[in-house]
C-alpha cells in the first residue's frame, strides 16, 4: 500500500447500495485497493505523474 486514506465517508445513497449489492460493494472495495497501492488506471503519463507527486 502506498498510503492509507484516512477515514472514508459514503452518503447515504451509496451506503444503502454497499449493504444491498455485493457486486457494488466488491466494486467499490477493489477500487479503493487499486487507489491506495498507486494503480492509476488508464490515464495519460502525465496525469500519473502527478498522482505519484500528490
Amino acid at each position: 500500500m502506498k498510503f492509507s486514506t484516512g477515514q472514508l465517508l459514503a452518503s447515504k445513497e451509496v451506503n444503502a447500495l454497499l449493504t444491498q449489492s455485493a457486486d457494488f460493494c466488491t466494486f467499490v472495495s477493489n477500487s479503493l485497493t487499486r487507489h491506495k497501492s498507486g494503480d492509476w488506471g488508464d490515464c495519460c503519463r502525465e496525469d500519473k505523474q502527478a498522482n505519484e507527486w500528490a
